[in-house]
């Protein structure tokens, strides 16, 4: 189970000082952190394996 994931980032060298802020926002509502602060519904299933008499390999 993952508990904690720290993300460290370099902002380009150009960015003012002014523009931290505004940077650390726009990383805070990417796709991948949303969905890591909202996770998706997973579901797991089983699938019949595919028998020998039906033609796949084996």
């Amino acid at each position: 189970m993952v508990t904690v994931i720290n993300i460290d980032m370099t902002p380009p060298a150009c960015l003012p000082p002014e523009g931290r802020d505004a940077f650390l926002a726009v990383a805070s509502h990417c796709t991948v952190h949303n969905t890591l602060a909202t996770p998706p519904t997973t579901a797991i299933t089983l699938t019949e394996a595919a028998s020998a008499s039906s033609g796949g390999p084996g």
